[in-house]
């Protein structure tokens, strides 16, 4: 049962990073510390032995929630996020724990990892942020993916529309 607990919390680690930075899920199982600026705040996703990212190299900055997660992970060396066993993530290792832990929330319907970067750009959007910052952030090279990115909730939507009240 300890071994489960701890398993679920490096999981819980992982899926709270990709929702506060948006990454696809092989961009965070291939993530090192050489990818990584805690002074500064940045996070490089960029090539090398064996990976290559989907789009574009791009370098960003990280909110306070994601570099506090980094900052409380003890083991500096080689990829950020490892299982319990001290291996590389996999995305299809993602996948399960997702589908695990989704099943048991009664959440029959949040199967794709990629559901949590559909998140965070939303949310991002709903906050204000321009879609080309979005853009930039995600790795998109065209503004019009992002936009397929963007799911509007009718709460905000009529939020957004009262902010225009013209007399």
């Amino acid at each position: 049962m300890a071994k489960e607990n701890s398993r679920y919390k490096s999981y819980l680690k992982v899926f709270q990073f990709l929702l506060n930075t948006g990454l696809r899920s092989g961009e965070l199982c291939n993530l090192t510390w050489d990818d990584v600026d805690l002074k500064h705040g940045t996070i490089k996703i960029q090539a090398k032995a064996g990976w290559t990212p989907k789009t574009y190299e791009r370098e960003f900055y990280l909110n306070v929630v994601a570099l506090s997660i980094l900052n409380r992970i003890k083991e500096r060396n080689g990829y950020i996020f490892k299982s319990i066993e001290g291996n590389q993530f996999t995305t299809d290792m993602l996948r399960n724990a997702l589908l695990r832990i989704s099943e048991n929330a009664g959440l029959k319907h949040f199967t794709r990892v990629h559901d949590l970067r559909h998140t965070f750009s939303s949310l991002m959007q709903i906050k204000g942020v321009d879609r080309a910052t979005v853009a930039e952030i995600l790795g998109h090279e065209d503004e019009k993916t992002t936009r397929m990115y963007s799911h509007t909730y009718k709460e905000h939507m009529k939020k957004s529309i009262n902010q225009v009240g013209i007399k």
